[in-house]
């Protein structure tokens, strides 16, 4: 340490994980302009519940979860079940909202 050896500083490299994360995406192949304003009618609803609650829009639902909302048009909360993201509270929380607009929205 007196300046009289060299030494080499290695740093240990994490191995990367096995393990590739996937995200997952639902494609809306139909790309109609009936489900895009079905889509844009169910985020105007999703962002009055946010503003209402007072957190940002992704909490109460994603993209994904109203494109598949406009894709699939479910008619009771019972099928609401088979909505990517939706699980009993929200299906419970927010479900006949969204239904409301999906019921009135024309096919």
């Amino acid at each position: 340490m007196k300046g009289e050896g060299a030494f080499v500083l290695y740093r240990e490299v994490k191995p990367p994980s096995p393990r590739k994360r996937r995200r997952l995406t639902l494609s809306d192949d139909s790309g109609d302009a009936v489900s895009d304003a079905l889509f844009d009618a169910l985020r105007d609803v999703r962002l009055r519940l946010a503003r209402a609650r007072g957190v940002p829009p992704y909490v109460i639902c994603h993209d994904t979860t109203l494109r598949d909302l406009a894709r699939k048009r479910p008619a009771t909360v019972a099928e609401l079940h088979g909505i990517y993201g939706v699980g009993e509270k929200k299906a419970r929380d927010f479900g006949e909202l969204f239904l409301d607009v999906i019921r009135k929205f024309p096919r």
